[in-house]
């Protein structure tokens, strides 16, 4: 536990505050560089790789500081015990306090096997074993002897994870594609839309697509759906359970759900409760990295993030470039009120290293409370964002250059690029514009040289640009999987300073929690009939707005006199009404990923081919008035599917087949009939029915894999908005479509 509450009560917090008073209204970057001219010496530092041998600057010259700045910030780290908290982490103490767990990434690329440990056992062989493991599997799939169930060679790898175990390989997998094999598709699923799966089983073929289900626990929500749903998309071709585990492996440690899944437990990659999910991209999670990118160049990725590890534990704060980021950071947020940070990385290649920075860094320091259970008295995690340039210039950088908010910004770049095209041309450029921001932002141009220029001079203020921006530059060799597992620890151990300053735990995540529990709850009312009334007004009416979206509504334009008698004829008899109801889902997905021609408009469902839809019976609820009748308009619908075959009707079937004898090839769940019936919760709600009025029926439709109707049709419970199928028997396994 750290020995101070608050950063601000240590004394060189209290002396760089003084120092900011004093520096900081006559900091001018400019005249900073034309006082010392080996300013750029003094406040650069070189890192050098010894995974992939390159060298790369990392330039802090154009940043907010003097010798005595530095000096004071070295300072800072020091009383707020930065090099005791990375010595226990590196020792595998349990320093994530609120979950009780050791924050042991750094052992995951320790390919030098160092000795390390938990709780007194050795964690590195653990380790090895899993990543032999790795090596293994993906050289089969890659040489094509991992085959799938019909023998031909898997083409397709589609990771199903979220959070850090989406963010990280996406990434990875994008910044090192130079290094991939160009003959598999990588498709990367996490947002629960079902859009975002349906887009990735569109152009896969179940016979050649790989499947890496990504969840430690096997039980995310989000996960554990996209997973059995392209599970039901793959048995739609497979058929048989025992196929699931030729394309399905799992990224996790929970083996009873692991093989209730269908996944063999040997192709199960385990990782330990010590990996955040935000630094799992080196664990097991990482293993479509290893499938696209070959298993030497994952091994090179893990060894340059060692290499910055090694230099992390080992270098003395003055020289350590991670914790100087960090040091930076925490000077710029809480003395100069900067609350955004910009990751700009001048490589097309590297498009979603921002968003992995995203989680890494707001994920981890978006915290409020102090390890002594206090409430923070200064500024925490800066909103980082960022954007490939020169895309980003022109986007946002007008903000950078003439806006009114101070926002420090990482330029990276890479010398060498993968496709020096055009005799390196478009490199060059790309480099003229890395070299010209980081100055334009410092150096801006004066009214002077603008009106010099000859500028009307009613647009010499908004041709004026202030400069005195900070900016830091880092220039790689080359983006090599070593220098880009180097610069992935640079940032987590950068994030790790500014935390350990501000005395915060930056290795959980609570913040995440609330939001999934009330999720969850709010499923449940989204289940349910009627209108939701226990949330705030708001929450109710988005809610009330969904659930009458996602009915399907089915209107009489107008009700004629015969029509109208019949509805009299059945409310006083309690006879039934037939209508017709469709047969699965609005549009649903073949085993090849194409869109059926099945989708029919459901307003006036009378008007539409009879093959996709089924007969309807209406118990509509109402009541008889003199000169017109009151019906409920909302109903439950079910839809009675076949029921899967017994191995008794499958012998019969057998025998039958032996004699000539014809069979209903019958497949499980084919929609056979449906009920559409009114609860006494929704029977409250009535429509007053008169002759040439239109009448508009809204069903709730639940697609139900049962030769029966549900038990407990009648409760609430039971009701399902939207369009969802249950498929091959499994109540509890909801499947959606688009």
């Amino acid at each position: 536990m750290a020995a101070f509450a608050q950063a601000l009560d240590l004394e060189a917090w209290k002396e760089l505050q003084t120092h900011h008073t004093k520096l900081g209204v006559n900091i001018v970057l400019k005249d900073f560089f034309e006082q010392d001219p080996k300013r750029f010496e003094k406040f650069s530092r070189i890192f050098k790789n010894s995974a992939d041998g390159s060298e790369t600057i990392f330039d802090f010259s154009k940043n907010f500081i003097t010798e005595e700045t530095l000096s004071l910030l070295v300072r800072l780290a020091k009383e707020a015990k930065v090099e005791k908290l990375r010595d226990e982490m590196f020792a595998g103490e349990k320093i994530n306090f609120t979950e009780k767990r050791a924050v042991y990434h750094v052992a995951l690329r320790n390919v030098s096997n160092q000795p390390m440990q938990v709780d007194g056992k050795s964690v590195v062989e653990d380790v090895n074993e899993v990543l032999d493991h790795m090596k293994d599997f993906s050289e089969q799939v890659r040489s094509g002897e991992w085959k799938g169930y019909t023998g031909k060679k898997m083409n397709t790898i589609i990771n199903v994870g979220i959070g850090g175990s989406d963010l990280g390989p996406v990434m990875v997998t994008e910044a090192l594609k130079p290094y991939g094999d160009r003959t598999f598709k990588l498709h990367f699923v996490s947002n629960i839309d079902g859009t975002h799966m349906a887009e990735a089983l569109r152009d896969s073929d179940p016979e050649t697509t790989l499947f890496l289900i990504a969840s430690k626990t096997f039980t995310t929500a989000e996960t554990t759906t996209n997973a059995n749903s392209a599970k039901n998309w793959f048995l739609e071709t497979a058929k048989e359970d025992e196929h699931i585990a030729k394309h399905f492996v799992a990224l996790s440690t929970n083996v009873e759900e692991v093989t209730k899944f269908g996944i063999d437990e040997k192709n199960m990659f385990g990782f330990e409760s010590w990996v955040g999910g935000r630094y799992s991209v080196w664990s097991a999670i990482g293993l479509s990295v290893a499938l696209y990118i070959g298993f030497d160049n994952f091994h090179e990725f893990l060894a340059g993030a060692h290499a910055m590890d090694k230099h992390f534990k080992e270098t003395p704060i003055e020289g350590n470039i991670p914790i100087l980021g960090g040091l930076l950071s925490v000077w710029y947020s809480d003395f100069f009120g900067a609350q955004t940070h910009l990751v700009s990385p001048f490589d097309q290649y590297m498009h979603r290293f921002p968003a992995y920075l995203q989680q890494l860094s707001m994920e981890s320091n978006g915290k409020a409370i102090t390890r002594t259970g206090d409430y923070v008295k200064y500024t925490t995690g800066a909103v980082l964002f960022g954007e490939p340039a020169t895309n980003a210039q022109h986007s946002f950088y007008q903000l950078l250059h003439q806006g009114t908010k101070l926002i420090p910004t990482d330029f990276i770049l890479a010398a060498e690029s993968h496709n020096p095209i055009e005799g390196n041309k478009h490199q060059k450029m790309l480099a003229s514009n890395f070299f010209a921001q980081s100055e334009a932002l410092m150096v801006g141009k004066s009214s002077e040289e603008v009106k010099a220029e000859g500028a009307a001079p009613e647009l010499v203020p908004h041709k004026t640009f202030l400069g005195n921006r900070p900016t830091t530059s880092i220039l790689a060799q080359k983006i090599t999987p070593g220098t880009l597992g180097a610069l992935i620890a640079y940032y987590e151990h950068m994030t790790f300073t500014e935390g350990a300053v501000w005395n915060i735990n930056s290795f959980d995540q609570w913040g995440v929690e609330l939001g999934k529990s009330l999720a969850k709850k709010i499923q449940a009312d989204l289940d349910k009939s009627g209108e939701v009334d226990s949330h705030d007004a708001s929450t109710n009416g988005l809610i009330n707005a969904f659930k009458k979206k996602a009915e399907i509504n089915c209107t009489i334009p107008s009700i004629d006199d015969p029509l109208f008698h019949l509805l009299e004829f059945y409310i006083h008899n309690d006879a039934p009404l037939t209508c017709r109801i469709p047969t699965h889902p609005l549009s649903t997905l073949s085993a090849q990923g194409k869109e059926s021609n099945s989708q029919k408009p459901l307003s006036g469902s009378l008007e539409s081919s009879p093959d996709d839809y089924v007969p309807l019976i209406f118990a509509l609820a109402g009541t008889l008035q003199l000169s017109h009748l009151h019906v409920s308009p909302r109903l439950n619908v079910v839809l009675h599917t076949s029921a899967p075959k017994t191995a008794k009707d499958k012998e019969k079937d057998t025998e039958s087949r032996r004699k000539g004898l014809s069979v209903i090839e019958e497949e499980e769940g084919t929609i056979l009939a449906s009920t559409a019936y009114s609860t006494p919760s929704l029977a409250s709600t009535s429509a007053r029915i008169i002759i040439g009025d239109p009448l508009a029926l809204r069903l709730n439709v639940r697609w139900y894999a049962s030769g029966s109707l549900p038990p407990s049709t009648t409760d609430a419970g039971y009701l399902m908005g939207g369009h969802v199928m249950f498929p091959r028997g499994k109540e509890n396994e909801k499947q959606s479509y688009i």
